[in-house]
């Protein structure tokens, strides 16, 4: 970042969530509909079914996803 001359900000979604929680909600419906345009493509790194749930949180620990994790029923 310092040698392009950008900036970095970060935000405290917790805060804004709670101080503004019909704004967070409009900014979720948005994203969900993105994602459902395919505007947004999420990589999915794989799909568990509830009851390996805990196979799933074991790569999360082990730092091995590359993506998300979905636990289906």
């Amino acid at each position: 970042m310092l040698l392009k001359g950008c900036q970095l900000l970060g935000v405290f979604w917790g805060a804004f969530a709670m101080r503004e929680a019909a704004k967070n909600r409009a900014n979720a419906d948005r994203i969900l509909q993105w994602v459902s345009e395919g505007k947004l493509k999420p990589h999915v790194d794989e799909t568990f079914p509830f009851a390996r749930a805990a196979a799933a949180l074991e790569r999360l620990e082990r730092r091995t996803v590359l993506g998300k994790i979905v636990l289906v029923p």
